[in-house]
């Protein structure tokens, strides 16, 4: 973990960056982001920072409710340097979809209600710019504040008048070297290794996984299958995917079943073929920038993984 003020200077160090199409969309999504409407990136630049110092008690995300909503949310006026503001432009408070963060780099809300942030994909500048900007708490926008997990700075205690969202959890095992291996939940070995991801270096012939919505897989026997709803490792015909073959391709569906409770929710995946360092993240079966809705490239898969985002 690092301080408020490392951070703080890390982000600093980019200011003047712009364009939709930059390192931190790069490093995000592992691959050029040219369209501005579809990678917005204040989100991405904010964990690329994070990055940078070794985590700040979060799981990286693209999305700001993504990212704010794995913290502890704090009163306005004890807002401080380091912490995360969540803007909603048109006043809404609903913190399970927001706009836009910022780096709170000075804040004087309990005083004159301004406060300084540095903030990726702002400014106004064609596909967004790394800048300063000063900001005011007491105006038509909704601001939510929240902070990360630093050194020597004591975890702020939850306060229940401030409403906070659940956020779910996905469970999954795969099926490879003839036998099911442990479950994982998001990217923790529930076989006590310190893997993030399901596999074991051999092909994976089936996978079972346990979320509100569908996934389905494409085997080297019958290519695409149909989808499954279930999550049942001893009943091969309902309740995971595969048929005995290599699998050669995943597509996953998050179906969010109550927003209000959890935010809109998607499920984040990746696969990796035997031998091979993993492929860019997906997102439900949204299309990356190649035209693909689902994660491989036809080689045999031999490790997957999955966690809930927020967007």
């Amino acid at each position: 973990m690092a301080t408020p003020q490392q951070v703080i200077e890390v982000a600093a160090s980019q200011i003047g960056i712009s364009g939709t199409n930059n390192k931190f969309n790069q490093w995000y999504w592992g691959h050029p982001c040219y369209d501005a409407g579809v990678y917005p990136w204040c989100a991405a630049f904010q964990s690329w920072v994070a990055d940078q110092v070794g985590g700040l008690g979060y799981s990286y995300s693209a999305s700001v409710s993504g990212i704010c909503n794995q913290l502890v949310r704090v009163a306005d006026e004890d807002a401080r340097p380091g912490d995360y503001v969540m803007f909603n432009w048109d006043g809404r408070s609903d913190t399970g979809w927001a706009d836009h963060i910022g780096l709170i780099e000075w804040s004087d809300i309990a005083g004159s209600g301004y406060f300084g942030t540095i903030e990726g994909n702002t400014d106004g500048a064609a596909g967004g710019l790394c800048a300063r900007r000063i900001r005011y708490n007491y105006t038509s926008y909704f601001t939510a504040f929240y902070r990360p997990v630093y050194d020597g700075v004591p975890a702020p205690t939850p306060n229940p008048s401030l409403p906070t969202l659940d956020m779910p959890q996905i469970k999954y095992r795969v099926y490879a070297d003839g036998g099911w291996l442990p479950e994982m939940i998001d990217r923790h070995d529930t076989g006590g290794s310190s893997d993030t991801y399901a596999g074991n270096g051999k092909p994976i012939q089936y996978l079972a996984m346990d979320f509100p919505g569908w996934y389905q897989v494409r085997t080297k026997a019958n290519g695409w299958l149909p989808r499954v709803y279930r999550y049942d490792v001893n009943d091969l015909e309902n309740g995971c995917a595969g048929d005995g073959s290599d699998i050669t391709g995943v597509r996953c569906y998050y179906d969010t079943p109550d927003p209000n409770k959890t935010g809109w929710i998607r499920i984040r995946y990746a696969v990796a073929n035997v031998g091979g360092d993993f492929f860019a993240e997906m997102e439900d079966d949204i299309q990356d920038a190649y035209g693909d809705d689902y994660a491989g490239n036809g080689g045999v898969i031999s490790a997957f993984y999955a966690y809930p985002v927020r967007v």
